[in-house]
């Protein structure tokens, strides 16, 4: 999500994979202009599923990039530009290796892009590319994996994401440009970034990290230019975002509690030391956060927020939420028949129901979710072994009662339970195909089961493969 004014003043732009912005439909980006939402894309196309993952503001015009080949029509991969009154293609085209798009960041009159990119046969990786108003170029050696963040402190690039190293030197998830080389901030992280933001003169990172420097810091922790701290006791899960919204820290992710502190609820505020609540929170993820006027806006998975409705998108005055209209809605993307029933994948909501689903099955009149289903999009089906395997973007399986159980990527259902091929993916599943005995994974992955496996890996019932180098 940005703020933007194309000449009629500023706007709330949302970015993501959706269908439907208030009543109007739109493919992946909607404008919110006060008062009501106005659809931005008629098409966007993509060899797998069309999304967008950021905006940013640079030579008068709005930026979006993501995963496309095509917006409303107009060849632009993964990213277009829009002047206020039609989407153009960036004035330079990608480097062809390049095919995700997940941050943007202007600086010193330059666009920076973190990317992931093909480095050779068989081995994706990401990297940072500097766009200098005639080129793109590349900013230091590749990363080992997704660039996932970026943020300027202290007159530096700071990168985070899935990389654990840069040209073969340890990095542990984030590094700072010096102009030179990606230098290490102390020891580093234990696992993934997800976001960075600057707060009180001091780098905040935020992932799947339960550790920094060697030392526990749940999720969120801050660099002050010698070492990493944690804030507080941190947050018990995945946080997804970071922003500073009038002079404070707010967090949102996945996470519901703090140490002691309860019912969270994906979405807090760094006060006095301790992480805090505002109102009763989301009652799903929150996966994104801005400043739109006064108010902190908040978009993610939930459909209500303090209690209220409030369809993937609300806002925080200071002491309440509040929708956006009747929100945003996404769209199912994968059906298959399974033990005789109808069943969806995608992330969709059914006309009598504010509940967002990701997986469901035809019941007489109406979509049923399982009791336990993934926790963020499904994008293939197909039946396999008395099984239904589920690929998608998900991480978890959320369950009424309990902490999530992981399964990244891949899991199988058998109607009642579910099980986890291996370790899953180590990114999204996008494809399924029944190949002889075993089961076949197309995606954005580099690993299958912890081996290494690019693009498309083959589970036979107990262990991972490669298909060729991917």
């Amino acid at each position: 999500m940005t703020t933007w004014d194309d000449g009629c003043g500023p706007a709330l732009y949302v970015g993501g994979q959706f269908v439907v912005a208030g009543p109007h439909p739109t493919t992946n980006i909607a404008k919110w202009n006060g008062s009501e939402w106005q659809p931005m894309v008629t098409s966007m196309t993509a060899t797998f599923v069309p999304q967008i993952h950021a905006f940013a503001a640079y030579g008068g015009e709005l930026i979006a990039a993501g995963y496309f080949n095509t917006i409303n029509g107009v060849a632009a991969r993964s990213i277009a530009r829009w002047n206020g009154v039609a989407w153009q293609p960036f004035p330079g085209e990608l480097p062809t290796s390049v095919d995700w798009v997940h941050c943007l960041m202007e600086y010193q009159g330059a666009l920076y892009a973190g990317v992931t990119e093909l480095l050779a046969p068989g081995q994706v990786g990401g990297r940072v590319l500097r766009w200098d108003g005639s080129t793109w170029r590349p900013v230091g050696a590749p990363m080992n994996a997704d660039v996932k963040a970026l943020v300027v402190w202290d007159d530096q690039v700071v990168a985070g994401g899935w990389f654990s190293t840069t040209d073969g030197q340890p990095r542990n998830y984030v590094a700072r440009w010096d102009g030179a080389d990606w230098q290490p901030l102390g020891v580093g992280l234990n696992s993934y970034v997800e976001t960075l933001v600057v707060h009180d003169n001091a780098l905040i990172a935020g992932g799947f990290f339960t550790e920094a420097d060697g030392q526990p810091a749940d999720h969120v922790a801050r660099w002050d230019g010698t070492s990493w701290q944690p804030l507080g006791a941190g947050l018990n899960d995945v946080v997804l975002d970071l922003h500073v919204h009038d002079g404070h820290l707010v967090a949102g992710g996945w996470f519901m509690t703090s140490g002691s502190t309860l019912s969270l609820n994906s979405v807090a505020v760094w006060s006095d030391g301790n992480w805090t609540r505002l109102s009763s929170g989301m009652n799903s993820a929150v996966r994104a956060l801005t400043t739109f006027g006064t108010d902190l806006v908040a978009g993610g998975q939930f459909t209500t927020a303090g209690g209220r409705g409030g369809s993937s998108v609300s806002r925080w005055n200071g002491s309440q939420w509040f929708a956006l209209g009747s929100g945003i809605t996404g769209g199912i993307g994968a059906l298959d028949v399974f033990q005789g029933s109808l069943v969806a994948g995608g992330y969709f909501r059914q006309g009598d129901s504010n509940a967002d689903m990701f997986l469901a099955r035809r019941q007489g009149d109406h979509w049923q979710p399982p009791q336990i289903a993934p926790d963020s999009t499904v994008h293939a089906l197909t039946v396999w072994n008395d099984t239904l395997a589920v690929a998608g973007c998900f991480v978890g399986l959320i369950r009424d009662i309990g902490d999530p159980i992981p399964a990244k990527g891949i899991a199988l259902w058998d109607g009642q339970n579910w099980s986890v091929p291996g370790t899953g993916l180590n990114g999204c599943g996008y494809a399924l195909a029944v190949y002889g005995d075993s089961i076949v994974v197309g995606g954005s992955f580099t690993e299958a089961g912890g081996q290494p496996a690019s693009q498309i890996a083959r589970w036979d019932g107990s262990n991972w493969f490669p298909l060729g180098s991917g």
